[in-house]
């Protein structure tokens, strides 16, 4: 711009340095061009990163939306070991390492006067329950502790009295030996049609297999 201001003022004689103005405009001309080719050169740019965007956008929308092809089941996804399936009362389950659990019919029990755990109205039932360690190392059945629900799937109270109507499980038991165990539960007069038992050789070790049905 101040080389065409200073060419016409040479051109009006009112500026003798007239070279000097006409490398001014070839200069100012030069660098409009490089300007305007860098501008370019920006815009190009610019339009480029941005389709690369739009297809990488494109690509995750698609890979999100396709339905991803069924892999190899992984230890992760495979399922663990299921709960037993209910047994009825007087069956026997055996677990996969030998070891047998048994819980004979529930039996009508009269806890005595001493007894715990009884509350009176209820109506009291005993179970034995048979082990037979059928591995080959003893097991601490100490834990072998039964849960009971009633009827209505409330839990039932258990009894401790002076006649024996608990006798937990003590030790441990040998391989090929057995030991039975005797449990006396308390349950509502008016849910006591019925009850559901779970137990287990030993905490952590096994998993509680469920017997159930009719207390009569």
């Amino acid at each position: 711009m101040l080389g065409l201001v200073g060419h016409a003022r040479a051109r009006r004689g009112e500026a003798s340095d007239k070279g000097a103005a006409v490398a001014g405009i070839v200069l100012g001309a030069v660098t409009v061009v490089v300007s305007l080719v860098w501008l370019v050169v920006i815009v190009m740019a610019v339009g480029d990163v941005a389709d690369d965007l739009e297809k990488e956008m494109r690509e995750q929308e698609s890979a999100t939306a396709a339905p991803s092809e069924p892999g190899p089941a992984t230890p992760d996804d495979l399922p663990t070991e299921s709960a037993p399936a209910a047994l009825a009362f007087g069956g026997t389950h055996t677990y996969p390492d030998g070891m047998k659990v048994t819980v004979s019919k529930p039996r009508a029990y009269r806890p005595d006067e001493f007894a715990a755990g009884h509350t009176k109205g209820n109506s009291a039932f005993q179970v034995t329950i048979t082990l037979v360690n059928g591995t080959d190392k003893a097991v601490d059945i100490t834990t072998a502790l039964p849960s009971v629900r009633d009827g209505a799937g409330a839990a039932a109270g258990q009894i401790f009295d002076g006649s024996g109507a608990s006798e937990p499980f003590r030790g441990r038991l040998l391989p090929g030996k057995q030991a039975k165990g005797k449990f006396a539960f308390s349950l509502p007069a008016n849910a006591d049609g019925e009850m559901q038992l779970e137990v287990g050789p030993k905490v952590l070790d096994y998993e509680d297999a469920i017997w159930t049905g009719p207390t009569a």
